[in-house]
């Protein structure tokens, strides 16, 4: 049941009151209880200490009547009802009121709290001992009645005080309830009548000092805007009879506009019979619009399908576009794109359904070349897509022909499973740090194929965007360079050692030692020659000695793999190598390394006077860019110091490596 504004108002009040009157009561209680129990706390034990003191001397000199006028003494003390000395074997010494049966009882069953006919006792014990022995207990029984009295007494009158006062807010609340109420149920029945659009007197409070007359001048005031409203409405509606005009003319303009447009609209009825056409229907199928009005939409377009589609586009907006061919009177054919808009009566049902038809014919052709070009796209160009982790989603049918695998082993996975060991992790490394900043990626890359074969393309790799400029993805064009670098290689590489050869030196000398330089890291060129090499081919042939060469060129390459690493035949049996280091120890231990591996091939070279093995010399140039990197090289003189180096070991004795910095 719902409750009027005066009792929700009343019931408030006195929940409120009950709990503010509830809070204090038990604090009172509280503090009443915590009062009473420290007064009988302090008289019990300020009477046991003073009892104490008393008993103590008399039992040292064992005067009994001593004993008895203290006890005598001691009952006139307010609460105590009953006293008994016992000895240790628990006969009375003295004692005084105990033969009370309802006392005795209390003190031979020692209970410790008792109420007896409305009167409440307590009983305290202790004992009275000399130097550490107990020589006598004492029992003194205590009547509190008097005390737990007032407290009850207490909490009788508060209870009273709680409900007279609950009352007395109820009476309050309802009054102010019952006077507030009457004056909005007053400005409730005015609100109605105004509402009806009746005159009501109102009295206006001029002395505004509450809510209620607040709003009473507030409705005072809507009386007069509603009649001055009625006033506008009137005028407005002059108003509009004469825009009613105007929006005549409009619609003659909007009519003029539907049927000159180069789309196609029918307007249907409820039961899907045309209704209404544009002149642009007209035109494109050749028949009147008496020959089209009342024919069913889908026997115009002679299409089975399209009830179903424009049914369930009324019920269920599905689906929002459709495609259909307009069949004209001379049966010539376009294609086109259809949307329907509906329009509903008071009950919510289909009243009208405009159609418009927008003629797609030549954007289906665009559409079939496009598909073609994408095919070809498709077909002949190395494309990939990945998300932001590198992962990929899309390949075309080219990638996979050139990979060897299928789309299916392909999407979900990363380019790594493509990754030639020959290509450098630094180079991957590159990759990310450049298109994760949003920029473009390009290079020439080795690539594996699935069969464990290779590939060369020329690549590129750009950041895919959102509308909003954020990077979602990846997307990378390679061309297909395999034979390019193929015939690159045979230009540049020893054929015997498959080493780069003296061309390639020339082309990347001055690339590497600008990039050491910019690296500001330590710029090395290494020039080796096999040690006695023309006695070795005197005695062991030129076939063996091509072998020894290809041996050499083994070790060079496996421990010249960084892609700033780069190693070279220069002619006969000299080799030079270029690669940079950080410190001019890690130099010396570097050509060092390569000079054991050498030896330790164990080639046997009868006629090395400085091993029995094949050895080689080296000599070793430095360029620290760390302490200069504004100095200016030219290779021709880098080149004959590392040569000098190297003759220099070959004069010291053959089989050893001889390292200096360039200084200029």
């Amino acid at each position: 049941m719902r409750l009027s504004f005066k009792y929700k108002f009343i019931l408030s009040f006195v929940i409120f009151e009950i709990l503010f009157i509830s809070l204090i009561v038990f604090l009172n209680f509280s503090s009443l209880n915590n009062l009473s129990n420290s007064l009988v706390r302090t008289n019990i034990e300020s009477s046991s200490k003073l009892f104490n003191e008393l008993i103590k001397t008399p039992l040292i000199i064992n005067d009994l009547a001593t004993i008895d006028n203290a006890v005598e003494s001691f009952t006139k003390i307010d609460y105590i009802a009953a006293v008994r000395i016992v000895n240790n074997s628990n006969i009375a010494i003295s004692h005084i009121h105990d033969e009370n049966p309802m006392y005795k009882d209390i003190l031979d069953k020692n209970i410790t709290n008792i109420e007896i006919n409305e009167e409440i006792f307590q009983l305290k014990s202790f004992s009275i001992d000399i130097n550490k022995k107990i020589i006598a207990n004492v029992q003194i029984l205590y009547e509190l009645s008097d005390i737990y009295k007032v407290i009850k007494d207490n909490r009788n009158r508060t209870f009273f005080l709680m409900i007279l006062e609950i009352l007395f807010s109820t009476i309050i609340a309802y009054i102010i309830g019952y006077r507030l109420t009457k004056r909005l149920t007053t400005l409730t029945l005015s609100a109605e009548e105004i509402a009806k659009n009746k005159q009501v007197n109102i009295i206006k409070d001029e002395n505004i000092i509450d809510e209620v007359s607040i709003l009473t001048n507030t409705l005072f005031i809507m009386q007069d805007k509603i009649f001055q409203r009625n006033n506008e409405l009137e005028e407005l509606v002059k108003e509009l009879k004469y825009s009613t005009i105007q929006l005549k003319k409009e619609r003659d303009f909007q009519i003029a506009l539907i049927n000159n447009t180069s789309s196609a609209i029918l307007v249907l009825n409820n039961k899907y019979e045309v209704y209404n056409v544009n002149d642009t229907v007209k035109k494109l199928t050749g028949y009147k619009k008496s020959e089209l009005k009342g024919k069913l939409i889908w026997d115009i377009f002679k299409d089975d399908n399209l009830k179903s589609i424009i049914i369930n586009q009324s019920i269920n907006d599905y689906p929002k576009e459709y495609e259909n061919t307009l069949i004209s009177k001379n049966e010539s054919n376009a294609l086109y794109t259809w949307s329907n808009s509906f329009t509903f009566n008071e009950y919510e049902e289909v009243e009208y359904i405009i159609s418009v038809g927008i003629d797609i014919s030549a954007i289906k052709e665009v559409q079939k070349k496009l598909e073609k070009y994408i095919n070809l796209v498709n077909e002949n160009i190395i494309i990939s897509r990945t998300n932001l982790d590198g992962i990929i989603t899309d390949v075309s049918e080219a990638f996979c022909k050139i990979s060897g695998f299928s789309k299916e082993e392909l999407i979900g996975q990363s380019h790594v499973v493509m990754r030639h060991e020959d290509t450098p992790l630094e180079v991957h490394e590159t990759l990310w740090k450049t298109i994760t900043s949003g920029k473009i990626w390009k290079s020439e890359v080795k690539n594996k194929t699935k069969d464990g074969g290779f590939y060369w393309t020329d690549s590129t790799i750009y950041p895919d965007y959102d509308n909003n400029r954020n990077i979602i993805g990846y997307y990378a064009i390679r061309h297909d360079i395999t034979n390019k670098k193929f015939i690159e290689n045979l230009s540049i590489t020893d054929p015997l050692t498959k080493l780069y050869n003296r061309r390639y030196f020339d082309d990347i000398f001055y690339k590497e030692l600008n990039r050491a330089k910019r690296d500001k890291t330590i710029f090395c060129l290494l020039s080796l020659d096999v040690d006695y090499f023309k006695l070795y081919n005197d005695t062991y042939g030129h076939q063996e000695g091509d072998i020894v060469l290809q041996t050499i060129s083994k070790i060079l390459i496996l421990n010249l793999k960084r892609p700033s690493d780069f190693s070279f035949r220069m002619g006969g049996e000299e080799f030079s190598a270029i690669f940079t280091m950080n410190n001019e120890k890690n130099i010396y231990e570097f050509a060092e390394y390569i000079r054991k591996s050498i030896e330790d091939t164990k080639i046997e070279h009868k006629k090395n006077s400085v091993s029995q093995f094949i050895t080689v010399s080296i000599g070793v140039v430095f360029v620290d860019f760390n302490k200069n990197c504004e100095m200016n090289i030219l290779k021709k003189d880098l080149y004959k110091y590392s040569d000098k180096l190297l003759y220099k070991a070959k004069d010291s004795g053959r089989n050893r490596v001889f390292i200096e910095e360039w200084i200029k």
